[in-house]
């Protein structure tokens, strides 16, 4: 009796385990960071959709199923200057969410991932936030 005991218990123990670790060995799927990090045609074709002003340089940099799009002034912007540069952005910020929420829509047909976010960020030269976009607006 004790020995039927035994491999019963034995018997649930290891039927425990394997549910336990059944989805352990379960491939995870890449984030758009993991993609981009494997290939630069991603990071090329976000940079190829994306204009460069005059005295500012632009970055991509990828986060988990996210992107951010660093544009940055070469030269320190005023204070006055920097105000009137937020209202223009803010002016235009319909388009600039529009031309976002396409991006992301093409890179998700692209990477098979779904549920990516982009932000854009004006930054004076001195690394201070003049203004960001997010898309899809959370």
């Amino acid at each position: 009796m004790m020995k039927r005991l035994t491999r019963c218990f034995l018997v649930v123990m290891i039927g425990m385990l394997c549910l336990a670790f059944a989805g352990c060995g379960a491939e995870t799927q890449a984030t758009l960071e993991d993609i981009a990090a494997s290939d630069g045609d991603i990071t090329k074709t976000i940079k190829e959709q994306i204009t460069v002003p005059a005295g500012m340089t632009a970055t991509v940099e990828f986060s988990g199923d996210s992107f951010d799009i660093v544009y940055t002034y070469d030269d320190s912007i005023s204070e006055e200057d920097a105000k009137a540069l937020t209202a223009a952005f803010e002016s235009n910020s319909e388009g600039v969410k529009a031309n976002c929420t396409e991006a992301i829509s093409a890179l998700e047909q692209q990477t098979e991932i779904t549920g990516i976010t982009g932000t854009i960020l004006f930054k004076n030269s001195n690394g201070e936030e003049l203004w960001n976009c997010t898309c899809p607006e959370q």
